[in-house]
């Protein structure tokens, strides 16, 4: 896995907002339509000078365009839940449904040996140690308002000891609309974050849109 799907993702995402034909992203980013079509498709291996010219275009960083914060899609609520079901339930990495008042939707087989969700759905607010639904309660107004970052929070294993993990949410929208579903959530420990799990986290749910 690498980060080429989440970035010709975003290039896609981008373009239709703008209304732009492929050729025309490609002048606007400096690059020849060949290598713009290749980087969109996800089939593209970008130098880190292209990677930042891109960015530098529209106003983000390099790590913008390399990680993934929305998902549209064309299927109903549903109708994407059976997808992701699907897709995640015996995937290596943690992975879950939640929406945007932290009520936990639905959590794959590797995410419940980690987070001990044994019932859902599952109100986070009303599970979580003190200070953690402080941080999570300024996480989901932070989403709420389109900043959709990593972060880090606190949670009470079963063996009752409390872990730290680190969170990437991606929200779920629909095609025609600017208002997410849910959000999906990748997580980890920070001891074994990794580039290859967070990017097969990426790939697998672009494949549910």
């Amino acid at each position: 896995m690498n980060s080429t799907r989440p970035l010709g993702y975003n290039l896609k995402i981008m373009r239709l907002s703008l209304g732009k034909s492929q050729d025309a992203m490609a002048e606007l980013c400096g690059i020849s339509l060949r290598l713009y079509q290749g980087l969109e498709t996800g089939k593209g291996n970008p130098t880190i000078s292209t990677l930042n010219r891109i960015a530098t275009t529209f106003k983000k960083t390099a790590s913008d365009l390399l990680r993934l914060t929305i998902i549209k899609t064309e299927l109903k609520q549903e109708d994407f839940i059976k997808k992701f079901k699907s897709e995640f339930e015996n995937i290596s990495v943690a992975a879950r449904l939640q929406n945007l008042d932290g009520v936990v939707l639905w959590t794959n087989k590797t995410s419940k040996a980690i987070d001990n969700i044994t019932s859902l759905p599952l109100d986070l607010m009303e599970n979580l140690p003190e200070h953690s639904k402080v941080l999570l309660r300024s996480q989901l107004e932070c989403e709420r308002r389109g900043l959709i970052l990593p972060y880090l929070n606190s949670i009470t294993n079963k063996d009752g000891k409390e872990i730290i993990l680190r969170y990437y949410p991606v929200h779920i929208i629909p095609a025609q609309s600017f208002t997410p579903f849910f959000s999906a959530v990748y997580f980890t420990f920070p001891r074994e974050d990794c580039e290859a799990n967070y990017y097969k986290f990426c790939e697998t749910l672009i494949n549910c849109r």
